[in-house]
């Protein structure tokens, strides 16, 4: 019987050309072509994911770029807004968030100037019939002044308020009023280029009414202080406006912020006026000291005029006409301020508006 053999030469030859290949180094291309072309179902998910959080920031960094300010500033600017509908020192708060009679929006009526006036909590003092606004509508005929001051505003918000509110009131001036001694507040969130402002867009979705602060802003405004040294122990940081030895960046920001409300003014044809406001400790000697020696430094140093130069030399690279209300109120030697608070008492309110209105 003859017998049979498993093993032929064909199998043999097959066998030998059986070798194994060498393994070639695994490449970042052909990983991403792995995984795009045939992909495991959860990285493919994270891939799509990825992809369109991009593609939103890209979105909304289109939409930033076309209204000239951010959504964080948006954000900052509805913190600072009063809350609508509430009642505060004899008139209801309107609907956009200021201090002042409702607001329509279009062209003022036929004859008449208006103006918008911009600041921070400085012009919030007085009465509906007392404020700085309304003296300078009492002062000058045919005047019309949009009171849009916020308790914690500066340059920042400035920009978002004449985006989102000035210019829809087609205002024929616009006055800025800058304090010299601006409070210690939360540092500003950096509008560079690697901030995803994403983020900031999903907060404004989802509680875009919920930052006011709540109750009466003239009694929470963290500059309000109880007793004097609560009050210095509270403003004595304001006093570094006036040191040339500490880093400027907050300065630098402040300025390239009112650069570009220059040229938002520019383009809308908006004559662009700065008022500079003195701080407390400008004024009094006594305030100086305290300051200075909370601060731990030598009150002699200071170079009290300090900011009032480094703004009115800014407003005159920018060609913009500059207001300083600092040699009125000093030789007024009056109280401006009322006791124990940066809020201008009704001196400070009428050598403020009398000072504006001969500049208008």
């Amino acid at each position: 019987m003859a017998s049979v053999s498993l093993f032929s030469a064909d199998s043999a030859a097959s066998r030998k050309t059986r070798t194994r290949t060498p393994r070639r180094p695994f490449s970042g291309v052909e990983f991403l072509s792995r995984y795009f072309f045939r992909p495991h179902p959860r990285l493919k998910l994270l891939s799509w994911a990825g992809l369109l959080v991009v593609a939103v920031e890209a979105i909304v960094r289109v939409v930033e770029l076309g209204s000239g300010a951010t959504l964080s500033d948006s954000q900052r600017l509805t913190v600072a807004k009063l809350q609508p509908g509430v009642w505060l020192r004899g008139r209801y708060v309107n609907s956009w968030g200021y201090w002042d009679q409702e607001f329509q929006v279009g062209a003022a009526p036929s004859g008449i100037r208006r103006v918008a006036l911009l600041g921070d909590s400085s012009l919030l003092a007085g009465g509906p019939n007392s404020n700085v606004a309304s003296m300078l509508e009492d002062t000058l005929a045919n005047t019309e002044v949009d009171h849009f001051a916020v308790v914690e505003g500066g340059p920042r918000e400035f920009v978002a308020q004449f985006h989102a509110d000035v210019i829809r009131r087609n205002p024929q001036q616009l006055i800025v009023c800058l304090a010299m001694a601006p409070p210690a507040i939360d540092q500003p969130q950096s509008a560079g280029l690697s901030q995803w402002h994403t983020l900031h867009f999903l907060q404004a979705i989802v509680g875009p009414n919920t930052a006011h602060a709540e109750g009466d802003p003239f009694n929470v405004d963290r500059t309000q202080a109880v007793d004097y040294d609560e009050f210095v122990r509270r403003r004595a940081s304001t006093i570094d406006a006036s040191r040339s030895d500490i880093d400027d960046s907050e300065l630098r920001s402040a300025q390239n912020s009112i650069a570009q409300l220059a040229q938002m003014c520019e383009r809308q044809r908006i004559p662009l006026k700065l008022v500079l406001i003195p701080g407390e400790y400008q004024l009094s000697t006594q305030l100086t000291t305290s300051f200075a020696r909370r601060r731990e430094i030598d009150a002699t140093s200071l170079d009290l005029e300090l900011p009032q130069r480094r703004w009115r030399a800014f407003g005159e690279h920018l060609g913009v006409e500059v207001v300083d209300l600092l040699p009125t109120m000093k030789a007024s030697r009056e109280i401006v301020y009322r006791t124990n608070s940066p809020e201008w008492n009704e001196r400070g309110i009428a050598l403020a508006a009398e000072t504006i209105a001969r500049g208008l």
